[in-house]
């Protein structure tokens, strides 16, 4: 086999992330990539770049069908363990099929989607926003699998971290107790549980020809549906459009109205996702993305009730 080429993002990421952990797993590639396409009979081609933060993400094809396909290795992490169940879940219905699961290596063989344009590249447009929503409504509708974290067990550790790191200045303060109480009280007192994708973004949506977009990507939890709201109301950043208040508030109109949730708990999920984002770039020594992050709570704020 040769020699398995590492794209640079991935390169960097993994190991300002996880450290000697992404390192050591660095190492490994190579190894499991080999002993993965020997058992799942596949040809693996150059992997996608820029690719994955935590994963190294290739086209192949079964020599045994023919079928081209994707192979995705990720770091070991508790966010990527849910991955194939919810991609069982869904069984293709608004989100890529899974072909084979690999779970003491972190590998996953799914669909591949052509012609993989991310719905991004539709530049925000009120179409745009939209199909993502109603694709996240779709995904909601599918049964949650047992054993599947819950949203407030996993904002419980992350809302931790915030705590600690409100200390430094990431705007009026009083956002960022607001942001730290929804997170702590609201998945537990919200009644609508449903199978989250966890990280429902524009890039993380996929022009394919089985179905028009297909998400890839997923996080899956159980919780408030709203919570898949935000990023599809803040990417691209409104700050970009023309009118950045009347973008915020048209895309807050369409996305709650398309994914069939309040509007009200949009809004406040689009707080908590700019303030812990803008609080987690500065500790991570990104004071350009702390700071548009922050300019994003700005923004939303007067929508709140």
């Amino acid at each position: 086999m040769a020699e398995l080429v590492i794209p640079t993002k991935l390169a960097a990421t993994v190991v300002r992330w996880e450290g000697d952990g992404g390192r050591r797993w660095l190492a490994r590639l190579p190894q499991l990539v080999e002993e993965l396409a020997d058992e799942w009979d596949l040809e693996v081609g150059e992997p996608f770049d820029p690719g994955g933060n935590i994963s190294w993400v290739a086209p192949v094809r079964c020599r045994a069908d023919g079928l081209h396909a994707v192979l995705k290795l990720q770091h070991p992490h508790p966010e990527s363990d849910p991955e194939a169940a919810g991609l069982r879940a869904w069984a293709g219905h608004g989100a890529v099929q899974l072909h084979d699961h690999d779970s003491a290596r972190c590998a996953l063989l799914i669909e591949r989607c052509r012609p993989g344009t991310a719905l991004v590249a539709e530049g925000g447009s009120d179409d745009a926003v939209a199909a993502g929503a109603a694709l996240g409504a779709r995904l909601h509708a599918a049964p949650v699998p047992r054993g599947l974290p819950t949203l407030a067990s996993v904002l419980d550790g992350w809302a931790d971290e915030l705590e600690a790191r409100l200390d430094e200045p990431i705007g009026d303060p009083a956002l960022g107790e607001l942001a730290l109480a929804t997170m702590r009280t609201r998945p537990r007192a919200c009644r609508d549980v449903a199978l989250l994708h966890g990280d429902l973004n524009p890039t993380n949506v996929l022009a394919a020809d089985r179905e028009r977009w297909l998400a890839i990507d997923p996080k899956p939890m159980a919780g408030d549906p709203a919570y898949d709201a935000p990023r599809l109301v803040t990417q691209p950043d409104p700050s970009a459009s023309v009118d950045p208040a009347a973008t915020m508030a048209r895309r807050l109109d369409v996305v709650s109205a398309e994914m069939g949730v309040e509007r009200d708990a949009v809004v406040v999920w689009c707080l908590v996702d700019a303030i812990e984002m803008s609080a987690s770039a500065r500790a991570h020594g990104d004071p350009e993305g702390a700071k548009q992050a922050a300019e994003r709570a700005t923004l939303i704020a007067p929508h709140l009730s």
